[in-house]
């Protein structure tokens, strides 16, 4: 009969150990997930954080190149709109210049017409 006790709380006794080790097994195996969760997501923002800094970066590089850009153009159009406004000038002069020679031949033309019917006239 002792016998008998003695192999039923044995039985009892590793039964008990058996579910200590399971429930310990349990909590480890918890824990060590846990702790990957953890890893893997510093891992993931600190890979989010790279990627955010990195498509900042090329944004303002994107929007400096953009400024470059659209200032190159107003400085050419300002450019060459002054290149426009001095040729219509130099054009307007040229014109007057042109005009003014014009009316002093044809003066001077009169003028020796004028002289020679004088001269013409008196003989």
């Amino acid at each position: 009969m002792r016998k008998q006790t003695d192999n039923k709380e044995k039985q009892t006794e590793e039964k008990q150990e058996k579910q200590i080790t399971k429930r310990n097994k349990e909590i480890t195996d918890k824990q060590t997930e846990e702790k990957q969760e953890k890893q893997t997501t510093k891992r993931n923002k600190e890979i989010t954080k790279r990627t955010n800094e990195k498509t900042n970066r090329q944004q303002r590089e994107t929007n400096r190149r953009e400024t470059r850009e659209t200032n190159n153009k107003e400085i050419t159009k300002r450019t060459n709109e002054k290149t426009n406004r001095q040729q219509r000038e130099t054009n307007r002069r040229e014109t007057r210049e042109t005009n003014n020679n014009e009316k002093q031949r044809d003066n001077k033309e009169k003028q020796t017409e004028e002289k020679q019917e004088k001269q013409t006239t008196k003989r």
